[in-house]
């Protein structure tokens, strides 16, 4: 009787460590979720400075009790998993392109990439390459307003505006930027939607303020970060408003019966 009375203790004191070490590793993993779901929900916004991108960062969570997973589409299906004994980014066993995954968020962050070179106003590259490809990068000769550049640019359709994030007091110019969300000379910009085959840039403008209002020094996961100093970057304090933007240069499609005009417009400092 004491034998199996002994047995049965060990096989309840078994379970109850089992249960324990389970509630602790779940325990875990729920702490620590939270934080990456936050980048991810700020990727969801931070995509969205960058011109050509899939704007709809799209994203699951998939919860295995142990473990979560967070899938995410960029040219393959990549997920980052958090467990009890770590967290790491796992690929798919057969992809087209091979990512080499290993910092969370920031090798994300290297997805968010265009063509083309920017250029400051105050810089002394000068040169205009109009070789019709119908496609132009532009860097302006001066710091533009949205209602500004609403009323006087007439030269063709705008799919992106890129914002002075540089020259708000930091003296920190590079020769030229790119839009690379990984990049120390990162061009960031506001998607434009073309409506009724005009440009619409207060509205477009607006949404963009509306997005990085969001973000405050309550940030906490690195992505809100990155997007509050963009935010601080274009004014240094308080929320933003859509004429507080300082826009240096944009994407557009030109329209084709303006091409001796466009060409010869004091506006453009730079065409790439």
């Amino acid at each position: 009787m004491r034998i199996k009375k002994r047995k049965r203790l060990l096989i309840r004191l078994a379970l109850t460590v089992s249960l324990g070490l389970i509630f602790m590793c779940v325990l875990s993993v729920s702490i620590r979720s939270p934080k990456i779901e936050r980048d991810f929900y700020a990727m969801n916004d931070y995509c969205k400075l960058f011109y050509h991108y899939n704007f709809d960062f799209n994203w699951e969570k998939h919860s295995y009790g142990l473990w979560n997973s967070y899938t995410y589409n960029t040219s393959n299906f990549y997920s980052y998993t958090i467990s009890p004994v770590g967290k790491g980014f796992v690929g798919p066993a057969i992809a087209i392109v091979k990512h080499n995954y290993k910092n969370f968020p920031e090798d994300i962050w290297s997805d968010f990439t265009a063509r083309g070179m920017l250029y400051y106003p105050t810089s002394d590259y000068n040169d205009k390459k109009w070789d019709y490809n119908r496609v132009y990068t532009v860097s302006f000769d001066k710091a533009y307003t949205v209602t500004q550049l609403q009323e006087q640019f007439k030269f063709g359709k705008i799919n992106w505006l890129w914002l002075d994030t540089y020259g708000n007091g930091k003296g920190n110019q590079t020769e030229y930027y790119i839009q690379d969300g990984n990049a120390t000379n990162g061009a960031y910009g506001v998607l434009c939607k073309i409506k009724n085959n005009k440009n619409d840039l207060k509205a477009d403008a607006q949404n963009f303020v509306d997005m990085i209002n969001k973000y405050d020094s309550k940030a906490s996961s690195k992505t809100e970060k990155k997007l509050y100093d963009i935010k601080r970057a274009i004014k240094t304090e308080g929320n933003i408003k859509a004429e507080d933007l300082r826009i240096i240069g944009c994407i557009f499609y030109p329209y084709n019966s303006q091409d001796e005009e466009m060409q010869n417009a004091a506006i453009f400092k730079v065409i790439k």
